[in-house]
């Protein structure tokens, strides 16, 4: 067996196992149930190859769920051992998100707990600060946000309790990323109105802190939530930007290039605090870059694989708490095995298309119907409008972000050019905003309930078209 698929069932696994902890199943029910799969493959006398495949499958299947509930066990310890304590001292583990009338804040203690803090306006904390918290813990919830919050690694929160900033302890490599976060996005309210800014620091960091209610539901039923998170076409174009300027600091060498891009994205991604759809996205274009590095061929389902591998590690919680990660990898998944089904027809193979619009169009429709069970499932703001609102803003959005980091870093070595750069700029934001408020208003909402027969039998319909139509899953198991 080749070592890509070696690695490909391997992986896939261990990501499974992590799913069947997470959704209740114990080490011990999983060990049976791998060892039945084992035993049927070895009883109907299969081919060779498909026993290893089964047999990887069966072993980091169970290193997975082991991994899971290690994993959980701890997270567990954690939590109880700060149950019925009132008083804390801890560091201040992230950027604060900052409300008109009060400020939230991710707290590490001593012994490695996590707990989120609410808290007034005032004193503002920042990144580093040591404090003291005087107040009374409650535990998470046994239910959906208690999910949430153990994804997140938070074991308790604290309501408006007393506090008192004792000292700095940051790690300098991070402060410097979140002030040159902290910076731009400064720079980004000088130049800009609140809406305009707001809706740009989205687009260039994922930042939903100062969008109002009424606008992310305007962008939830209008399908452009997405938008705002870091997608693929976000760190496409941080790739593309970067290979650029370093292809002419290093006189058009590639190898030097590549690496000095590499580490950007990373920057970049944790600047961004290490967003799922980030992580995912990067890996895969770094993926792609080494392939073409190392002469190798890029092989699209060992790549999104290896993203989720790299985030499960990370936090086995994930695959199955972390909705974004779902969300993130079913639209990679089908816009890389969907979309070209859509692209046999006539149609769409013309181009002659203004700004691109009929591969948006692909695009768009690929990711919208990979995605419809859940939005249906857990948003219930499934809409058709979604399809030409994606069009009218995806067709304007590299040019947009070009814009957007042409102006930050403008903002920090000539104001002025900053300033003349900002009016085209926030002309392209108006036109976004507005193609948001216009396809919200004409909304055709489709929601019919979701259980998970439905869910299966939708999925395997479009894995039975896939299959059957698309180029790119012919090779799926080769």
């Amino acid at each position: 067996m080749p070592w890509h698929n070696v690695f490909f069932f391997s992986a896939s696994g261990f990501i499974l196992g992590t799913i069947f902890g997470g959704i209740g199943f114990s080490f011990f029910a999983a060990m049976f149930g791998a060892f039945v799969v084992l035993g049927v493959v070895f009883w109907l006398g299969v081919l060779r190859m498909k026993f290893i495949a089964a047999a990887l499958l069966s072993v980091f299947f169970l290193l997975g769920n082991f991994y899971y509930a290690f994993d959980d066990y701890n997270y567990h310890l954690k939590k109880a051992a700060i149950a019925d304590i009132a008083f804390f001292e801890g560091v201040v583990i992230d950027e604060p998100q900052r409300r008109v009338d009060r400020q939230v804040a991710k707290i590490k203690l001593a012994e490695g707990e996590r707990i989120l803090v609410h808290m007034n306006p005032y004193p503002e904390l920042s990144y580093g600060d040591i404090i003291k918290i005087s107040g009374k813990m409650v535990s998470p919830p046994d239910d959906s946000y208690g999910n949430y919050l153990a994804k997140e690694r938070i074991h308790g929160t604290i309501f408006y309790p007393e506090i008192k900033i004792t000292g700095k302890n940051s790690n300098p490599f991070f402060r410097a990323l979140y002030s040159f976060r902290s910076g731009v996005k400064s720079s980004i309210g000088l130049l800009f109105t609140q809406r305009q800014s707001a809706f740009l620091g989205g687009i260039m960091f994922g930042d939903r802190d100062e969008f109002s209610r009424e606008f992310l539901d305007k962008l939830s039923f209008s399908g452009t939530m997405h938008l705002t998170a870091l997608s693929g076409l976000h760190m496409t174009m941080v790739v593309f930007a970067a290979i650029v300027v370093f292809l002419e600091i290093f006189r058009h060498k590639r190898r030097p290039a590549f690496w000095a891009t590499f580490v950007t994205v990373a920057l970049f991604v944790a600047m961004t605090g290490f967003k799922v759809s980030a992580i995912r996205a990067s890996a895969m274009a770094f993926i792609v870059g080494l392939a073409e590095q190392t002469s190798r061929l890029y092989n699209p389902r060992n790549a999104i694989i290896l993203a989720a591998l790299v985030i499960t590690m990370i936090n086995p919680k994930a695959p199955v708490f972390d909705l974004g990660f779902q969300l993130s990898f079913v639209a990679t998944a089908s816009i890389i095995y969907l979309a070209p089904v859509f692209k046999r027809f006539s149609f769409f193979k013309k181009e002659d298309s203004y700004l691109g619009w009929r591969e948006v169009l692909v695009i768009t429709t690929a990711a919208q119907l990979g995605v419809a069970p859940f939005t249906m499932a857990y948003f219930a703001n499934f809409s058709f409008s979604a399809f030409p609102a994606n069009i009218a803003i995806l067709v304007i959005m590299p040019i947009l972000m070009l814009f957007g980091f042409a102006v930050a870093f403008a903002s920090f070595v000539f104001w002025p050019l900053a300033v003349i750069l900002s009016k085209q700029t926030a002309f392209l934001l108006d036109y976004s905003i507005a193609a948001v408020e216009i396809f919200y208003s004409l909304r055709v909402p489709f929601n019919p309930e979701i259980d998970i027969v439905a869910a299966v039998a939708y999925y395997a319909f479009l894995i039975y078209i896939c299959a059957k139509w698309s180029p790119k899953a012919k090779n799926f198991f080769s």
